[in-house]
């Protein structure tokens, strides 16, 4: 945990509610049955594997109108900006 805190330069307490917004976002996206049947590591590995992150973002921000990894609700005029490589 240190080494990854060290890495992204943020504080344990910020790096554990981080992982905190994963796992519940996971559950959104995967819903419970399927979220419990696939680990974090097979969550993060399938979106990599996508032909386009901004795909997986787009239908999110639709979906839940909060960013992945975001804890707060976007305004209603919001639009998700298409990430590029």
């Amino acid at each position: 945990m240190e080494k990854l805190c060290e890495r992204f330069s943020v504080t344990l307490s910020q790096l554990r509610r981080w992982l905190q917004l994963f796992r519940v976002q996971k559950e959104e996206w995967l819903g419970v049955l399927s979220s419990m049947e696939a680990s974090g590591l097979s969550f993060l590995k399938a979106l990599l594997v996508q032909t386009a992150y901004s795909d997986f973002a787009s239908a999110f921000v639709r979906r839940f109108t909060k960013s992945f990894l975001q804890s707060h609700k976007n305004p209603a005029p919001y639009c998700q900006q298409v990430f590029g490589p």
